[in-house]
């Protein structure tokens, strides 16, 4: 997908509530699929993910291309710290 543009780009999610993608798949001006995006995650006991590894495949290369990985550490306080 060189230098075309997309004209559709389809998400697939997790779930409703989280909002992570777990494909996400752009469609060119022919109406083909240009490129597809994978998201694998590593969730912590709250379920937010701490891990993300993100594969792209385009139309022309046809390989699955590993070109992110994302590693982020979150802190939960107690509820009755947050309160006044």
């Amino acid at each position: 997908m060189a230098r075309e543009s997309c004209t559709t780009i389809h998400y697939t999610f997790t779930d409703k509530t989280k909002r992570n993608p777990v494909k996400v798949t752009l469609y060119g001006t022919d109406h083909q699929v240009a490129m597809e995006a994978d998201y694998d995650y590593e969730l912590d006991a709250f379920g937010n993910w701490t891990k993300r590894t993100v594969w792209v495949q385009t139309q022309e290369s046809g390989e699955r291309q590993l070109i992110e990985k994302d590693i982020r550490t979150l802190t939960y306080y107690p509820a009755e710290a947050a309160s006044p």
